[in-house]
């Protein structure tokens, strides 16, 4: 009887770990396509698109984010809605967050900042 009693909890234990793994990798909800949608709704919107950047900040201490994804999908909006000036600071701001997410110090370089510029120049031309 004891030896049952083994089994069950230990494939207890196993089943919570695997539970807490698969909540853990519960980030597929906040992919790049879900964040940057109202705005392909509605190109227009400037206060969405000034928020997005702190609201990715405030979440990225409870989730991951995929910033080269976000980063290359406002790039795409920003190239099909040109004359919209916030996309461009959305942009702007989200090449410093995918830019600086490849530091250990998170912060972006003077070299940084001339590719996100680049970037940017390209989609508008």
């Amino acid at each position: 009887m004891t030896i049952i009693w083994f089994w069950i909890i230990l494939v207890l234990i196993v089943l919570a770990f695997l539970q807490s793994y698969l909540a853990a990798k519960k980030i597929d909800s906040y992919r790049a396509e879900n964040i940057l949608d109202p705005l392909y709704k509605n190109p227009s919107d400037s206060e969405y698109a000034r928020i997005i950047p702190s609201l990715l900040m405030a979440g990225k201490s409870y989730h991951r984010y995929d910033y080269a994804q976000i980063y290359n999908i406002a790039l795409e909006l920003l190239e099909s809605n040109s004359y919209h000036i916030h996309l461009k600071t959305l942009c702007l701001n989200l090449g410093r967050l995918y830019y600086g997410s490849l530091r250990n110090d998170q912060k972006t370089t003077i070299h940084d900042e001339q590719a996100i510029q680049n970037d940017i120049q390209m989609r508008l031309k």
